[in-house]
């Protein structure tokens, strides 16, 4: 077993949530930061999506990040990776 699921108990909403792998642990995280920042810009490049990112991945990821800390407030912020 993964040390990341090792003895945890997970609760959402008052309720403990089973996690048996990776796969339901990521799902439950996506679920939570979907409903609790709605309005955070989604990034959907199956470069990010790894267990390990690879360089480019990181640059365009630094890129993003730096954009959203310095550009905030601007109207009509787009990246295009």
């Amino acid at each position: 077993m993964e040390p990341a699921l090792q003895g945890a108990q997970r609760y959402w909403r008052g309720k403990m949530r089973s996690i048996a792998d990776r796969r339901q642990l990521h799902k439950l995280l996506s679920a939570v930061c979907d409903l609790v920042y709605p309005l955070a810009p989604q990034i959907r490049n199956a470069l990010v999506k790894r267990q390990n990112l690879s360089t480019v991945a990181v640059v365009a990821v630094k890129k993003v990040v730096q954009g959203l800390l310095t550009g905030h407030g601007e109207a009509g912020l787009v990246f295009v990776i």
